[in-house]
Protein backbone atom coordinates (compact mmCIF):
# COMPACT_ATOMS: atom_id res chain seq x y z
CA UNK A 1 0.00 0.00 0.00
CA UNK A 2 1.33 3.64 -0.63
CA UNK A 3 2.36 5.32 2.29
CA UNK A 4 2.50 8.98 2.83
CA UNK A 5 4.67 10.39 5.71
CA UNK A 6 4.39 13.77 6.90
CA UNK A 7 7.63 15.98 6.07
CA UNK A 8 9.98 16.59 9.11
CA UNK A 9 9.20 19.81 11.15
CA UNK A 10 10.61 22.87 9.55
CA UNK A 11 14.37 23.30 9.56
CA UNK A 12 15.31 26.49 11.78
CA UNK A 13 17.69 24.52 13.91
CA UNK A 14 20.94 27.44 13.54
CA UNK A 15 18.60 30.27 14.10
CA UNK A 16 16.55 28.72 16.97
CA UNK A 17 19.91 27.44 18.69
CA UNK A 18 20.92 31.23 18.67
CA UNK A 19 18.18 32.40 19.27
CA UNK A 20 17.54 30.23 22.39
CA UNK A 21 21.40 31.20 23.52
CA UNK A 22 21.40 34.74 22.52
CA UNK A 23 18.11 35.13 24.95
CA UNK A 24 19.11 32.76 28.06
CA UNK A 25 22.58 34.19 28.33
CA UNK A 26 21.42 37.97 27.52
CA UNK A 27 18.15 37.41 29.79
CA UNK A 28 20.40 35.94 32.71
CA UNK A 29 22.56 39.13 32.35
CA UNK A 30 20.22 41.80 32.57
CA UNK A 31 20.75 43.25 29.12
CA UNK A 32 17.22 41.78 27.61
CA UNK A 33 13.86 42.37 29.24
CA UNK A 34 10.29 41.28 28.34
CA UNK A 35 8.33 43.95 27.03
CA UNK A 36 5.38 45.42 28.87
CA UNK A 37 2.15 45.85 26.90
CA UNK A 38 2.60 49.45 25.81
CA UNK A 39 5.67 49.31 24.52
CA UNK A 40 5.36 45.75 22.32
CA UNK A 41 5.30 46.43 18.34
CA UNK A 42 1.64 45.42 17.14
CA UNK A 43 2.52 44.24 14.10
CA UNK A 44 5.39 43.54 12.18
CA UNK A 45 7.05 46.72 9.41
CA UNK A 46 4.60 47.36 6.47
CA UNK A 47 7.86 46.94 4.00
CA UNK A 48 8.12 43.41 5.28
CA UNK A 49 7.34 42.21 1.43
CA UNK A 50 8.18 38.52 2.36
CA UNK A 51 5.24 38.33 4.73
CA UNK A 52 2.95 39.39 1.72
CA UNK A 53 5.03 36.72 -0.77
CA UNK A 54 4.13 34.07 1.79
CA UNK A 55 0.54 35.45 2.49
CA UNK A 56 -0.18 35.13 -1.26
CA UNK A 57 1.46 31.75 -1.50
CA UNK A 58 -1.06 31.04 1.10
CA UNK A 59 -3.89 32.14 -0.50
CA UNK A 60 -3.31 30.27 -3.61
CA UNK A 61 -2.23 27.00 -1.82
CA UNK A 62 -5.69 27.07 0.08
CA UNK A 63 -7.43 27.48 -3.21
CA UNK A 64 -5.59 24.79 -4.66
CA UNK A 65 -6.93 22.08 -2.00
CA UNK A 66 -10.21 23.31 -1.91
CA UNK A 67 -10.30 22.52 -5.74
CA UNK A 68 -9.33 19.19 -5.22
CA UNK A 69 -12.42 17.49 -4.42
CA UNK A 70 -16.07 17.89 -4.87
CA UNK A 71 -18.03 20.55 -2.19
CA UNK A 72 -19.67 17.22 -0.52
CA UNK A 73 -16.64 15.71 -0.03
CA UNK A 74 -14.81 18.46 1.09
CA UNK A 75 -17.09 19.23 3.57
CA UNK A 76 -17.06 15.73 4.88
CA UNK A 77 -13.30 16.12 5.31
CA UNK A 78 -13.48 19.47 7.19
CA UNK A 79 -15.42 17.25 10.06
CA UNK A 80 -12.07 14.89 9.97
CA UNK A 81 -10.05 17.54 10.02
CA UNK A 82 -12.11 19.42 12.85
CA UNK A 83 -11.42 16.14 15.30
CA UNK A 84 -7.80 16.44 14.07
CA UNK A 85 -7.81 20.21 14.57
CA UNK A 86 -9.12 19.81 18.37
CA UNK A 87 -6.82 16.91 19.23
CA UNK A 88 -3.92 18.68 18.32
CA UNK A 89 -4.87 22.20 20.33
CA UNK A 90 -5.01 20.08 23.33
CA UNK A 91 -2.15 18.00 22.71
CA UNK A 92 -0.28 21.69 22.40
CA UNK A 93 -1.17 21.93 26.47
CA UNK A 94 0.25 18.27 26.58
CA UNK A 95 -3.64 17.07 27.07
CA UNK A 96 -3.38 14.00 24.61
CA UNK A 97 -7.07 13.32 24.15
CA UNK A 98 -7.59 9.99 21.82
CA UNK A 99 -8.84 11.05 18.64
CA UNK A 100 -11.76 7.79 19.30
CA UNK A 101 -12.87 9.88 22.57
CA UNK A 102 -13.49 13.36 20.37
CA UNK A 103 -15.20 11.26 17.68
CA UNK A 104 -17.34 9.59 19.86
CA UNK A 105 -18.70 13.30 20.98
CA UNK A 106 -19.74 13.57 17.57
CA UNK A 107 -20.98 10.16 16.60
CA UNK A 108 -22.57 9.24 19.68
CA UNK A 109 -23.53 12.88 21.38
CA UNK A 110 -25.02 13.05 23.80
CA UNK A 111 -24.04 9.42 24.88
CA UNK A 112 -20.29 9.21 23.58
CA UNK A 113 -18.95 11.03 27.00
CA UNK A 114 -16.60 8.50 29.43
CA UNK A 115 -17.69 7.52 32.76
CA UNK A 116 -13.76 8.06 33.84
CA UNK A 117 -13.41 11.11 35.25
CA UNK A 118 -10.29 12.49 33.50
CA UNK A 119 -11.63 11.30 30.13
CA UNK A 120 -14.90 13.02 30.72
CA UNK A 121 -13.22 16.11 31.30
CA UNK A 122 -11.14 16.17 28.30
CA UNK A 123 -14.05 15.67 26.20
CA UNK A 124 -15.93 18.10 28.27
CA UNK A 125 -13.32 20.58 26.60
CA UNK A 126 -12.72 18.72 23.31
CA UNK A 127 -16.81 19.71 22.16
CA UNK A 128 -16.73 22.69 23.34
CA UNK A 129 -14.08 23.27 20.80
CA UNK A 130 -15.97 21.69 18.08
CA UNK A 131 -18.64 23.53 18.93
CA UNK A 132 -17.37 26.80 19.06
CA UNK A 133 -15.04 25.79 15.74
CA UNK A 134 -18.22 24.18 13.95
CA UNK A 135 -19.86 28.19 14.65
CA UNK A 136 -17.39 29.81 12.82
CA UNK A 137 -17.47 27.57 10.02
CA UNK A 138 -20.47 27.74 9.53
CA UNK A 139 -20.30 32.09 10.07
CA UNK A 140 -22.92 32.07 12.70
CA UNK A 141 -20.12 33.53 14.75
CA UNK A 142 -20.02 37.12 16.17
CA UNK A 143 -20.00 39.84 13.66
CA UNK A 144 -17.33 41.96 14.62
CA UNK A 145 -13.72 41.95 13.55
CA UNK A 146 -11.84 38.90 14.95
CA UNK A 147 -9.37 40.76 17.38
CA UNK A 148 -11.48 43.47 18.22
CA UNK A 149 -12.19 42.64 22.34
CA UNK A 150 -15.81 42.50 21.63
CA UNK A 151 -14.67 39.44 19.45
CA UNK A 152 -12.17 37.63 21.94
CA UNK A 153 -14.49 37.92 24.69
CA UNK A 154 -17.30 36.82 22.91
CA UNK A 155 -14.84 33.69 21.66
CA UNK A 156 -14.21 32.90 25.48
CA UNK A 157 -17.58 33.25 26.80
CA UNK A 158 -19.12 31.35 24.09
CA UNK A 159 -16.29 28.45 24.43
CA UNK A 160 -16.34 28.79 28.84
CA UNK A 161 -20.00 28.47 29.10
CA UNK A 162 -20.51 25.18 27.27
CA UNK A 163 -18.23 23.46 29.91
CA UNK A 164 -19.98 22.46 33.63
CA UNK A 165 -20.16 25.06 36.89
CA UNK A 166 -16.26 25.18 38.82
CA UNK A 167 -14.43 23.52 35.52
CA UNK A 168 -12.08 25.55 36.07
CA UNK A 169 -10.82 26.41 39.57
CA UNK A 170 -8.20 28.90 40.06
CA UNK A 171 -6.28 29.98 43.30
CA UNK A 172 -6.53 33.93 43.94
CA UNK A 173 -3.02 34.58 45.38
CA UNK A 174 -4.55 37.00 47.80
CA UNK A 175 -7.49 35.39 49.21
CA UNK A 176 -5.89 31.97 49.18
CA UNK A 177 -9.29 30.62 48.34
CA UNK A 178 -10.01 29.12 45.12
CA UNK A 179 -12.54 30.82 42.31
CA UNK A 180 -14.56 29.90 39.36
CA UNK A 181 -13.72 31.12 36.09
CA UNK A 182 -16.31 33.74 34.24
CA UNK A 183 -16.39 32.91 30.72
CA UNK A 184 -15.84 35.76 29.12
CA UNK A 185 -14.14 38.19 31.93
CA UNK A 186 -10.84 39.80 31.07
CA UNK A 187 -8.15 38.92 33.58
CA UNK A 188 -7.97 41.15 36.63
CA UNK A 189 -4.54 41.36 38.93
CA UNK A 190 -1.40 42.00 36.60
CA UNK A 191 -2.89 43.02 33.69
CA UNK A 192 -5.84 45.04 34.93
CA UNK A 193 -6.80 48.02 32.89
CA UNK A 194 -4.22 47.37 30.30
CA UNK A 195 -5.70 45.16 28.05
CA UNK A 196 -8.16 48.01 26.40
CA UNK A 197 -4.58 50.18 26.13
CA UNK A 198 -3.29 47.16 24.38
CA UNK A 199 -6.20 46.35 22.40
CA UNK A 200 -6.88 49.38 21.41
CA UNK A 201 -2.60 50.26 19.81
CA UNK A 202 -3.33 46.50 17.82
CA UNK A 203 -6.56 47.97 16.27
CA UNK A 204 -5.05 51.67 15.47
CA UNK A 205 -2.22 49.50 14.32
CA UNK A 206 -3.70 47.46 12.43
CA UNK A 207 -6.27 49.81 10.89
CA UNK A 208 -3.47 52.24 9.75
CA UNK A 209 -1.63 50.07 7.92
CA UNK A 210 -3.85 46.84 7.22
CA UNK A 211 -5.64 47.44 3.60
CA UNK A 212 -6.43 43.80 2.40
CA UNK A 213 -6.95 40.65 2.87
CA UNK A 214 -3.31 39.70 2.03
CA UNK A 215 -2.38 42.23 4.36
CA UNK A 216 -4.72 40.78 7.12
CA UNK A 217 -3.61 36.84 6.42
CA UNK A 218 0.57 38.11 6.53
CA UNK A 219 -0.02 39.20 9.99
CA UNK A 220 -1.91 36.95 11.32
CA UNK A 221 0.96 35.73 13.45
CA UNK A 222 1.30 38.47 14.93
CA UNK A 223 -2.29 38.82 16.24
CA UNK A 224 -1.87 35.07 17.73
CA UNK A 225 1.51 35.85 19.44
CA UNK A 226 -0.06 38.94 21.04
CA UNK A 227 -2.86 37.69 22.15
CA UNK A 228 -0.82 34.65 23.65
CA UNK A 229 1.70 37.09 25.02
CA UNK A 230 -0.66 39.17 27.13
CA UNK A 231 -2.90 36.26 27.87
CA UNK A 232 -5.91 38.56 28.72
CA UNK A 233 -8.30 35.73 30.44
CA UNK A 234 -7.63 33.83 33.19
CA UNK A 235 -7.75 30.49 31.08
CA UNK A 236 -8.03 28.96 27.61
CA UNK A 237 -5.67 31.41 26.08
CA UNK A 238 -4.29 28.78 23.76
CA UNK A 239 -7.56 27.79 22.62
CA UNK A 240 -8.94 31.21 22.45
CA UNK A 241 -5.92 32.58 19.47
CA UNK A 242 -6.52 29.35 17.26
CA UNK A 243 -9.80 30.18 17.24
CA UNK A 244 -9.47 33.81 16.42
CA UNK A 245 -7.05 32.31 13.40
CA UNK A 246 -9.43 30.15 12.54
CA UNK A 247 -12.22 32.70 12.05
CA UNK A 248 -9.50 35.36 10.54
CA UNK A 249 -8.74 33.18 7.84
CA UNK A 250 -12.58 32.32 7.29
CA UNK A 251 -13.42 36.29 7.02
CA UNK A 252 -10.38 36.44 5.01
CA UNK A 253 -11.89 33.64 2.50
CA UNK A 254 -8.59 31.41 2.77
CA UNK A 255 -10.79 29.27 5.63
CA UNK A 256 -8.56 26.39 7.42
CA UNK A 257 -11.24 23.90 7.29
CA UNK A 258 -9.37 21.37 5.46
CA UNK A 259 -5.45 21.57 7.44
CA UNK A 260 -4.48 22.01 11.01
CA UNK A 261 -2.59 24.76 12.36
CA UNK A 262 -2.50 22.98 15.54
CA UNK A 263 -0.89 19.91 13.89
CA UNK A 264 1.86 22.15 12.29
CA UNK A 265 2.07 24.57 15.53
CA UNK A 266 2.64 21.32 17.67
CA UNK A 267 5.44 19.51 15.21
CA UNK A 268 7.51 22.61 15.20
CA UNK A 269 7.51 23.70 18.89
CA UNK A 270 10.37 23.83 20.00
CA UNK A 271 10.96 26.50 17.03
CA UNK A 272 7.69 28.13 17.81
CA UNK A 273 8.84 28.53 20.99
CA UNK A 274 12.18 30.34 20.63
CA UNK A 275 10.71 32.42 17.85
CA UNK A 276 7.50 33.32 20.08
CA UNK A 277 10.12 34.31 23.28
CA UNK A 278 12.21 36.74 20.47
CA UNK A 279 8.86 38.16 19.61
CA UNK A 280 7.99 39.64 22.90
CA UNK A 281 12.02 40.87 24.47
CA UNK A 282 14.06 43.84 24.14
CA UNK A 283 17.60 44.84 23.62
CA UNK A 284 18.90 48.22 24.06
CA UNK A 285 16.81 51.35 24.09
CA UNK A 286 14.87 50.40 21.10
CA UNK A 287 12.22 47.48 20.17
CA UNK A 288 14.72 46.07 17.81
CA UNK A 289 14.73 42.58 18.72
CA UNK A 290 11.19 42.37 19.59
CA UNK A 291 10.81 44.23 15.70
CA UNK A 292 12.79 41.61 13.84
CA UNK A 293 11.12 38.62 16.48
CA UNK A 294 7.56 39.60 15.43
CA UNK A 295 8.64 39.48 11.47
CA UNK A 296 10.50 36.34 12.22
CA UNK A 297 7.23 35.05 13.96
CA UNK A 298 5.00 36.04 11.74
CA UNK A 299 7.31 34.51 8.58
CA UNK A 300 7.73 30.99 10.36
CA UNK A 301 3.87 31.00 11.26
CA UNK A 302 2.57 31.55 7.60
CA UNK A 303 5.56 28.70 6.77
CA UNK A 304 4.03 26.38 8.93
CA UNK A 305 0.39 26.99 7.87
CA UNK A 306 1.96 26.35 4.19
CA UNK A 307 3.62 23.37 5.03
CA UNK A 308 0.15 21.89 6.58
CA UNK A 309 -1.68 22.66 3.48
CA UNK A 310 0.99 20.78 1.11
CA UNK A 311 0.68 17.63 3.53
CA UNK A 312 -3.24 17.74 3.53
CA UNK A 313 -3.27 18.18 -0.40
CA UNK A 314 -0.83 15.17 -0.56
CA UNK A 315 -3.45 13.20 1.36
CA UNK A 316 -5.98 14.55 -0.50
CA UNK A 317 -4.88 13.86 -4.17
CA UNK A 318 -7.75 11.63 -5.40
CA UNK A 319 -5.35 9.51 -7.56
CA UNK A 320 -3.32 8.31 -4.28
CA UNK A 321 -6.41 8.28 -1.69
CA UNK A 322 -8.41 6.30 -4.58
CA UNK A 323 -5.02 4.16 -4.08
CA UNK A 324 -5.08 3.56 -0.18
CA UNK A 325 -9.18 3.18 0.13
CA UNK A 326 -9.32 0.48 -2.03
CA UNK A 327 -6.80 -1.37 -0.32
CA UNK A 328 -8.34 -0.66 2.77
CA UNK A 329 -11.83 -1.50 1.71
CA UNK A 330 -10.22 -4.88 0.52
CA UNK A 331 -9.39 -5.74 3.48
CA UNK A 332 -12.37 -4.37 5.18
CA UNK A 333 -14.34 -7.32 2.20
CA UNK A 334 -11.85 -9.51 3.46
CA UNK A 335 -12.66 -10.16 7.19
CA UNK A 336 -15.98 -9.78 6.14
CA UNK A 337 -17.00 -5.92 7.14
CA UNK A 338 -18.75 -5.02 4.05
CA UNK A 339 -19.59 -6.89 1.17
CA UNK A 340 -18.07 -6.89 -2.54
CA UNK A 341 -18.76 -3.53 -4.72
CA UNK A 342 -18.29 -1.43 -1.47
CA UNK A 343 -15.09 0.25 -2.76
CA UNK A 344 -17.26 1.05 -6.34
CA UNK A 345 -20.00 2.91 -4.81
CA UNK A 346 -17.39 5.15 -2.40
CA UNK A 347 -15.12 5.79 -5.50
CA UNK A 348 -17.77 7.46 -7.18
CA UNK A 349 -18.89 9.35 -4.16
CA UNK A 350 -15.20 10.51 -3.57
CA UNK A 351 -15.02 11.92 -7.30
CA UNK A 352 -18.91 13.19 -8.21
CA UNK A 353 -19.43 14.07 -4.31
CA UNK A 354 -22.48 11.96 -4.02
CA UNK A 355 -24.00 9.03 -4.93
CA UNK A 356 -28.02 8.78 -5.90
CA UNK A 357 -29.65 5.53 -4.68
CA UNK A 358 -31.28 4.79 -7.63
CA UNK A 359 -27.52 4.70 -9.61
CA UNK A 360 -26.20 2.54 -6.85
CA UNK A 361 -27.38 -0.44 -8.63
CA UNK A 362 -25.62 0.55 -11.90
CA UNK A 363 -22.27 1.59 -10.58
CA UNK A 364 -21.87 -2.30 -8.49
CA UNK A 365 -23.33 -3.98 -11.74
CA UNK A 366 -25.63 -5.74 -8.74
CA UNK A 367 -29.47 -6.95 -8.54
CA UNK A 368 -31.19 -4.33 -6.23
CA UNK A 369 -31.43 -5.91 -3.06
CA UNK A 370 -28.04 -7.42 -3.33
CA UNK A 371 -27.01 -3.13 -3.74
CA UNK A 372 -29.24 -2.40 -0.67
CA UNK A 373 -27.04 -4.75 1.92
CA UNK A 374 -23.79 -2.92 0.33
CA UNK A 375 -25.16 0.44 1.24
CA UNK A 376 -26.71 -0.62 4.19
CA UNK A 377 -23.25 -2.16 5.13
CA UNK A 378 -21.38 1.00 4.29
CA UNK A 379 -24.03 2.85 6.15
CA UNK A 380 -23.68 1.20 9.14
CA UNK A 381 -19.73 1.15 9.38
CA UNK A 382 -19.45 5.34 8.94
CA UNK A 383 -18.45 5.00 5.36
CA UNK A 384 -22.05 6.74 4.00
CA UNK A 385 -24.20 9.25 5.23
CA UNK A 386 -27.40 10.71 4.24
CA UNK A 387 -29.17 13.47 5.27
CA UNK A 388 -33.17 11.24 4.84
CA UNK A 389 -33.86 8.20 4.08
CA UNK A 390 -33.88 9.14 0.43
CA UNK A 391 -31.23 11.60 0.00
CA UNK A 392 -28.28 11.34 -1.86
CA UNK A 393 -25.73 9.25 -0.03
CA UNK A 394 -22.58 11.07 1.04
CA UNK A 395 -18.70 9.92 1.84
CA UNK A 396 -17.24 9.78 5.25
CA UNK A 397 -14.25 8.17 6.74
CA UNK A 398 -14.93 6.25 10.29
CA UNK A 399 -12.49 6.29 13.03
CA UNK A 400 -10.62 2.75 12.12
CA UNK A 401 -10.04 4.38 8.65
CA UNK A 402 -8.26 7.33 9.45
CA UNK A 403 -4.75 5.54 9.44
CA UNK A 404 -5.24 3.75 6.66
CA UNK A 405 -6.52 5.98 4.10
CA UNK A 406 -4.46 9.31 5.62
CA UNK A 407 -1.63 7.88 7.34
CA UNK A 408 0.24 10.85 9.27
CA UNK A 409 -2.53 12.55 10.45
CA UNK A 410 -1.74 11.57 13.78
CA UNK A 411 1.51 11.36 15.80
CA UNK A 412 0.49 7.34 17.09
CA UNK A 413 -2.57 6.41 15.80
CA UNK A 414 -3.56 4.70 19.13
CA UNK A 415 -7.15 5.57 18.28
Amino acid sequence: MATIKSEPPISMQDEVNEIDMSLSQDYMNGSVKILPTDRLEMIPPYYESKLEDLALDFATRVSGLANQLPLAVRQSLGTLVRTMNCYYSYLLEECDIPPRDIEDLRVKSPFGFSVDHQRWKMQRMAKAFLHVEQIIDFGQDKNNDTTSAAYLTWLHYDFCRRLPPNFFQLLNQNTVEFQETVPGELKTGFFEGDWPHYQDRFNHARGKIIASKVHRIATLGAAFHRLLWVQPFSTCNRQIALLLSHATLQRCGVPSSLWSLARGLKRNCREIDALFLAAGFQEGKNNILSTLGLAKFCEFFLTICIKEIDFMASLFEPRTLLHRMSNHIDEEVRVGKLRKGSFQILREALLVGEVSRSSARNITGNEESTTRKIVSGLRKNGYLQSETAHSPLVLTFPIDAIEPCFPGLYPHMTV
